[in-house]
């Protein structure tokens, strides 16, 4: 929300001033009688006592004329004028409205010297355009206080869940429409955190304390990162991109907010054979689909939701990280759209529902330099063959490829474990003939 915005009550605010304006104007036209009586009989007296200055009688006479004229004009100009400037103040904000406010009063001005000075006529403006001054110092005076009241809402329900950047920008770029329910196209990164590790050892159960001190650090690089944190509990929280505030390149903020908190926690690298020992085992998800996000009111308190398929998604993808024996899982719109900046190992092709569209579904392994790393090059390639054989329903190649796949440097035994029990079902249940390559999970 900027000066630019049009909250209702503003332009309100105007045309109840307009419309007392007009009130006190035409309530003074008694007033104006009088005092054009007054002229009317010192003008006869005038030409009574001295004929020769008829001249200065037919000018207090014309004055007399004049003055409901010009009490009817000030009427008529203030409330076309008013009206116009009521309309485009709904319309078009406070900022357009300033530059017709000056133009109107600017006019009024220039045609009151014009009558004065041309046509003889005493007409005046003053009080209309004060009037117009009046209106518009109303609806600027109503817009500051709606928009302390909205920038204090909004720092009420985001202020925990965005950086100080973020919400600035928010602040800067946003509206009330805003906070309606909206949907677009975002990405959310899912967090667990599991129990503490010391090498490959558990270390047991992680204290409430330490957990959420843990989060609080976690949640604080996704902030950094531009995310949005919400759905916070022991357990892990939810970020979401392009939801609250825009971001053009949200897929790859996820991923490197993801490594950041890899970088947090353990070696940049996150396969879980690959850690050297970091203090808490973490399982993340990173989707990049449909959602959408609105503020639920409940009384005067406000929480801002948000729901969609980029959530649903996520949250699947941390819930299977472990069983690929990595710790970050990302789907193929975040792998597409991150790929130049980031180094991906596709490790699964499934769906996942039972009648959902095939996804492929990938590791996040690090940075382009660690794609040009020979481990991860060597990896990449014996992971194409691999898939392209269980695409193409070669068993005997795929169990091959596995077993070359173990004795890599940096290989999740996990993910071919995973690998060998589906040849093994898949050849005792062969698929169809229009089989799409991807893995289901059998009915339970």
């Amino acid at each position: 929300m900027s000066l630019s915005a049009r909250p209702a009550s503003a332009w309100l605010a105007a045309l109840l001033v307009i419309a007392v304006a007009l009130g006190l104007i035409a309530g003074n036209a008694g007033e104006l009688a009088t005092q054009a009586d007054a002229l009317e009989l010192a003008c006869l007296k005038a030409f009574a006592a001295h004929p020769s200055h008829i001249a200065q009688s037919f000018a207090l006479l014309a004055a007399r004329l004049a003055a409901p004229m010009s009490r009817l004009s000030e009427l008529f100009g203030l409330a076309v004028s008013g009206l116009g400037l009521v309309l485009f103040l709904a319309w078009r904000g406070l900022l357009p409205a300033l530059l017709l406010l000056l133009a109107l009063v600017a006019g009024a001005q220039c045609l009151t010297l014009w009558l004065f000075f041309g046509a003889h006529l005493p007409v005046s403006t003053l009080a209309a355009s004060l009037a117009l001054i009046a209106a518009y110092a109303a609806a600027a005076l109503w817009q500051w206080l709606a928009l302390r009241h909205w920038r204090a809402r909004m720092a009420g329900i985001f202020a925990g869940g965005l950086s100080q950047q973020s919400l600035r920008r928010l602040l800067r770029s946003a509206g009330d429409d805003n906070l309606g329910p909206h949907g677009t196209v975002g990405s959310c990164l899912a967090l667990r955190l599991g129990a503490p590790v010391t090498g490959t050892d558990d270390a047991g159960p992680l204290p409430l304390r330490e957990r959420l001190q843990a989060l609080a650090v976690l949640g604080e690089i996704a902030k950094s990162h531009g995310g949005f944190v919400t759905e916070v509990s022991p357990r892990g929280f939810n970020v979401f991109w392009n939801i609250v505030v825009a971001e053009p390149q949200h897929e790859m903020r996820a991923c490197a907010a993801a490594l950041a908190m890899m970088h947090k926690l353990g070696p940049a690298t996150p396969l879980a054979s690959e850690r050297s020992g970091p203090r808490f085992a973490l399982s993340i998800g990173i989707a990049t689909a449909d959602g959408a996000g609105g503020v639920l009111a409940a009384g005067r308190q406000f929480q801002y939701l948000i729901e969609g398929l980029c959530a649903e998604r996520a949250i699947i993808l941390r819930d299977q990280a472990e069983r690929y024996g990595t710790a970050i899982v990302v789907c193929a719109h975040t792998q597409k759209a991150a790929a130049n900046a980031f180094a991906f190992l596709e490790v699964d092709h499934c769906a996942l529902e039972q009648a959902g569209e095939p996804i492929e579904l990938y590791a996040l392994w690090g940075t382009p330099a660690a794609a040009a790393s020979p481990k991860f090059r060597a990896l990449a390639v014996f992971h194409d063959r691999l898939f392209q054989a269980l695409r193409g329903r070669q068993w005997a190649s795929a169990r091959e490829l596995i077993t070359q796949c173990r004795k890599l440097s940096g290989a999740s035994q996990n993910l071919y474990d995973l690998h060998a029990a589906r040849i093994g079902w898949l050849e005792q249940h062969p698929p169809a003939d229009d089989w799409d390559g991807a893995f289901r999970e059998p009915a339970a």
